[in-house]
């Protein structure tokens, strides 16, 4: 989402459940806030914006993340 397309790359899943996901998926991960930044609701908004922003542009089939 912000860094682009890397078409050149493979990845290989061996996970059973993988064979279920298809179609458009959007991977959210972690973010590092800086401690002056913290308990002010960051790590609850910033998913959502994520979210907000991939089904905007593109038509999301799956979301995950960690």
């Amino acid at each position: 989402m912000l860094y682009g397309r890397d078409e050149g790359q493979r990845c290989i899943i061996t996970a059973d459940a993988a064979k279920l996901i298809s179609g458009v998926v959007m991977s959210s991960g972690a973010a590092w806030v800086r401690p002056d930044y913290r308990r002010r609701g960051l790590s609850q908004l910033l998913p959502r914006i994520a979210k907000a922003y991939a089904v905007s542009r593109w038509p999301i089939d799956w979301t995950f993340g960690f």
